[in-house]
């Protein structure tokens, strides 16, 4: 193989012609490798990749799914199907040819995810397992469709982890909520109003639903206190330290939730406060109103619920507490389901029917009545 040393920088190079997918001859070169046999392996594994080859090794269709997925989705889901590969695959599979890969070694795979749990102490939870598998499904799913791969392996292996976990949904009561908040304004007493942003953040989540990313987003121009509603039409995220707003989850997350009073005198509170210290600055109603971090979101929560005694939640755990009070109440489960942005009414269903244990009674009742 046409392999060259470059005696000035004491490393080896590779430089070939291939034919690429449209069958065109190409020539490339890659450089810096330490040893020849670096350099000449390179190749090897190249030639395969660019003809599409299911002797190729793992890592190289991963790079060729990853290329193709970053250009058709979210920044958040790329980041986070990368780190899955990273942490949870590639260690695993790596330099494994494709065609070589069995339903067998699908299974060790999945038996070493359990012992590294064992191991480390720390189990992943039902969903995370489940998400991984789902994402090294995924490129084999697109490898049969574009690569040319015979079949999944994965295929007729059954569940690895489980979405419908539900103890890890936890929930907080409106009277939990209401300890937790004022916990919290005592303390904004105490610090000069250093809390004031949370309350009212914590509020929102509480009271309307809303994912944590969709509230980051939000500017003053989509909250609308005449018409009494907030306008959900885009997300927030930062990764890598780096911020992005893109549109939500999706198309049923663009939606109206309407405000209920409570919140709307809040708002008006806190919005005539902010624009007397704010009201030099430019671009006011649309620039984010929130420039709170998750991480200093998930911090308070945590310290003050447990000085309030309350169980400890996640953040998305207020969307939670927020159906389960509609529930409570006995709202529609239809408007519901429109007001959290769910694209279907059977997700919510799925989602929240464990907390719906009086549906029969309900309707046995309206039906004598």
């Amino acid at each position: 193989m046409p392999v060259y040393y470059n005696a000035d920088k004491k490393t080896w190079y590779a430089m070939f012609y291939a034919k690429d997918y449209k069958g065109l001859n190409k020539k490339y070169k890659k450089t810096g490798f330490k040893k020849k046999k670096e350099a000449q392996d390179y190749e090897y594994e190249f030639k395969k990749k660019i003809a599409k080859s299911m002797n190729m090794s793992f890592q190289s269709l991963y790079e060729l799914y990853f290329e193709d997925y970053s250009k058709r989705h979210k920044s958040t889901a790329v980041n986070t199907v990368e780190t899955y590969f990273r942490l949870h695959i590639l260690p695993f599979f790596d330099k494994i040819e494709i065609n070589k890969i069995t339903p067998f070694m699908i299974r060790e795979w999945q038996n070493q995810m359990l012992e590294k749990e064992h191991k480390n102490g720390q189990l992943f939870s039902e969903n995370s397992k489940s998400n991984i598998y789902a994402a090294l499904k995924s490129m084999f799913n697109w490898a049969t469709k574009y690569q040319g791969l015979n079949e999944n392996p994965c295929k007729n292996m059954g569940s690895f982890g489980s979405k419908k976990n539900r103890s890890e949904m936890k929930i907080w009561s409106l009277n939990d909520f209401e300890k937790f908040i004022e916990i919290l304004k005592l303390k904004n007493k105490e610090k000069n109003g250093k809390y004031s942003d949370s309350i009212i953040v914590f509020k929102i989540l509480f009271w309307t639903g809303l994912r944590i990313g969709e509230l980051l987003a939000l500017s003053k121009n989509d909250v609308n206190l005449e018409e009494k509603f907030i306008d959900v039409n885009k997300t927030f995220s930062r990764i890598n330290k780096k911020d992005y707003i893109t549109t939500p989850k999706t198309l049923g997350s663009i939606r109206k939730v309407l405000l209920p009073e409570t919140l709307i005198s809040d708002l008006q509170l806190y919005f005539s406060e902010t624009l007397k210290i704010n009201q030099n600055k430019k671009n006011i109603n649309s620039a984010r109103i929130f420039n709170l971090k998750s991480s200093q979101l998930r911090y308070i929560l945590e310290k003050y619920s447990l000085q309030a005694n309350l169980p400890k939640i996640r953040l998305h755990d207020f969307r939670h507490s927020h159906a389960s009070y509609l529930l409570f109440i006995q709202a529609d489960i239809t408007a519901i389901s429109k007001r959290l942005g769910h694209d279907n009414l059977q997700t919510t269903i799925n989602t929240y029917s464990h907390m719906y244990k009086d549906a029969n009674t309900q309707l046995m009742e309206k039906l004598n009545k």
